[in-house]
Order: structure tokens, then C-alpha cells, then sequence
């Protein structure tokens, strides 16, 4: 995936190549072969768990489909920042998972926004 890929995206991947002739290393055929192929990068996913607990009560974040070795911008839950010190950051794989205290707010179902490296999902 190049560095400055878009999450979600679809991208173009080209190989050109010169032939040679048979059983000689150094003369050429004249013909190129060239492929294409759509390469997919996935939108990045979260899931907390549990999935429903209340205020004060600890809660994993699990992620992926990030960017590697990228911290964490925000996590907001119902627009409330409950960003950990210090911010976590994804592996080699743009995997992450960490803990986070659910804060006071508002009754019922709260919109979870995790923002890694510009890359939002909820």
C-alpha cells in the first residue's frame, strides 16, 4: 500500500517488464508485458467491548485497518474526549487495542468516534 493511500480506497497497480529472448540474459524480445490490477483498501473498523456498561466502567477499544505505528487523534464518546494519556498508537499492522473509563454523560446509546492519523470510524 503507498504511504499516502486513502482508507477506504481502490488503487491501480501497474507492472511493466521487458521479455527477453529465450535462454539469453541480456537480449531483449522488443515486447513489453504490462498487468493491472485494483488493489482495495478496507475502511478501518473499531469494536468496543462490552458493547453496553455504565459510567466509570472500563472499556477496550479494538481497531484495525489503520495506518502502522500511527497514535490516536481522539476518541470521543457522545462527543465527549476521552482520549487516554499518553494517546495509543497502532502496530506494525495498524492494529491497535486499549482501555478507556466511560465518562458521565447523557442516557443511552453514545456514538463512540475513534480519529487515528486523520482516519475516523464510529
Amino acid at each position: 500500500m503507498p504511504s499516502d493511500a486513502a482508507i477506504p480506497s481502490n488503487n491501480v497497480v501497474r507492472a511493466e517488464f521487458d521479455l527477453y529472448v529465450a535462454n539469453t540474459a541480456a537480449t531483449k524480445s522488443g515486447t513489453k508485458a504490462i498487468t493491472t490490477v485494483t488493489h482495495q483498501i478496507p475502511p478501518a473498523t473499531i469494536r468496543v467491548e462490552p458493547s453496553s456498561a455504565p459510567v466509570g466502567s472500563s472499556i477496550d477499544v479494538f481497531g484495525q485497518g489503520f495506518r502502522p505505528f500511527t497514535a490516536v487523534n481522539t476518541l470521543k464518546v457522545g462527543g465527549i474526549d476521552v482520549t487516554p494519556s499518553p494517546k495509543p498508537a497502532t502496530n506494525d499492522q495498524g492494529r491497535l487495542l486499549f482501555t478507556f473509563i466511560i465518562p458521565s454523560a447523557d442516557i443511552g446509546i453514545q456514538t463512540v468516534e475513534l480519529d487515528v492519523g486523520g482516519f475516523c470510524c464510529k
